[in-house]
């Protein structure tokens, strides 16, 4: 089974990030920073980033579907390396986003 992030890289820019996010408290327009960790490792982690591109496709691009099949395949994973939650909220939030960013 593949990591859940995928090195020290990842780690220092999830430092830098979340810094800059914490400080200013908007997290960068997300709900709340649960939200917006979840949403950074999907996009930020190489193979969780693959797995969220199978999982939209199969979802048709629904969010919702997306984040029921995507918490199906985390299995007993419920936190991101940063110690945030895997919710229903927040993988939501995520792939509402994904469809902004990538289906348009």
């Amino acid at each position: 089974m593949e990591s859940e992030h995928d090195g020290p890289n990842d780690l220092m820019l999830w430092r830098l990030t979340n810094n800059m996010i914490k400080n200013d408290n908007s997290y960068n327009g997300y709900k709340s920073w649960n939200n917006w960790n979840v949403a950074f490792w999907i996009d930020n982690s190489p193979s969780l980033y693959f797995v969220a591109q199978k999982i939209m496709k199969k979802a048709n691009n629904n969010p919702h579907a997306a984040s029921e099949l995507y918490k199906n395949w985390l299995g007993i994973r419920t936190k991101t390396p940063d110690g945030a939650y895997y919710t229903h909220q927040a993988l939501h939030e995520a792939f509402e986003r994904w469809v902004e960013e990538h289906v348009g």
